[in-house]
């Protein structure tokens, strides 16, 4: 039996899936624009996730009795194998939200991503670039109603978040 850190690696893995699943849920929930801070969280959660559950894999390895023992503890999936399973699909739903996602921002005019906008301050005006922070409420809709984003959630929770 080798040494583990896999309690450790679990905790980071609860906390990720748990940011993420409240990223994807805050995003799919509200109305009118949508942020590109917001879709970042997902994003940022997405990587964090895989990441930790990749930890976990490794950990759970070192020492799979106490690994499954622990899982159980806390509710979890009875084997690594299961985990590993719950792992892939999380990933699969997570790659069919990425197409999705970047369907959406292909959709996006020029205008609706960056515009020349007035800047005028202490009575000079002039033109500046405008980066936009938001996709607009139209655009944003279709997304935030998609089956992939609520595949993704349903994982999730599936997951355990």
């Amino acid at each position: 039996m080798g040494l583990s850190q896999f309690p450790a690696a679990m905790d980071r893995l609860i906390g990720a899936v748990r940011a993420t699943r409240t990223a994807l849920q805050d995003v799919r929930d509200a109305t009118g624009a949508l942020s590109f801070r917001d879709l970042g969280r997902v994003q940022a959660g997405l990587r964090a996730s895989k990441i930790a559950g990749i930890a976990v894999v490794t950990e759970g390895a070192a020492s799979p009795a106490a690994a499954e023992a622990h899982m159980a503890s806390l509710g979890g999936p009875a084997t690594m194998a299961e985990f590993q399973a719950t792992m892939a699909d999380v990933e699969a739903k997570a790659a069919t939200w990425n197409v999705a996602l970047e369907a959406a921002l292909a959709g996006l005019s020029n205008a609706e991503l960056i515009t020349l906008a007035f800047d005028t301050r202490n009575g000079v005006s002039t033109r500046a670039i405008e980066f936009k922070q938001e996709i607009p409420a139209l655009k944003a809709a279709p997304l935030r109603q998609s089956a992939e984003i609520a595949d993704l959630l349903d994982a999730f929770d599936a997951a355990g978040a």
